[in-house]
């Protein structure tokens, strides 16, 4: 694999587990690499229509308010991490963008599925992300801890 300078962690809202996170730093500091960490709301339609800049923020600082344990502990290991963050009606297709726009070299993602309605239009998202995505991709499955 070529060298990677910058490494995305997409996330749905502020849902990270540990093990995403251990993983994505793992990778940074192999790669000596910027992280970035894409935090996407999906909502629906009239939703989107009904959140103004005001509300917008809000919802963004609680998620900042949920990662910072993720932000302190990145400057522990001195790993560059940013956060982002996006409301979108459809989260694959928000992601693509964002890669599209971006100059990210590895994407790490979690193995679950992407998406609430995976069969709406008869492809599960993970599939669909794979065979799109400009980038490297790494799915991670994290073993259950019974």
């Amino acid at each position: 694999m070529a060298a990677a300078d910058h490494i995305l962690l997409p996330i749905r809202t502020d849902r990270l587990s540990v093990e995403k996170f251990v993983f994505l730093a793992s990778l940074a500091r192999a790669y000596e690499a910027a992280a970035e960490i894409y935090s996407i709301t999906v909502v629906d339609k009239r939703r989107l229509a009904d959140l103004e800049s005001t509300r917008t923020r809000d919802l963004f600082a609680k998620i900042n308010t949920r990662l910072a344990h993720y932000v302190k502990l990145s400057r522990h290991l001195a790993l560059p991490l940013r956060i982002r963050h996006a409301i979108a009606l459809n989260e694959v297709d928000q992601l693509l963008h964002h890669l599209a726009r971006h100059d990210f070299q590895l994407m790490v993602i979690g193995g679950q599925r992407l998406s609430r309605f995976p069969r709406l239009l008869g492809e599960q998202p993970i599939e669909r992300l794979f065979r799109h995505t400009p980038v490297n991709t790494i799915a991670l499955y994290p073993r259950d801890q019974r």
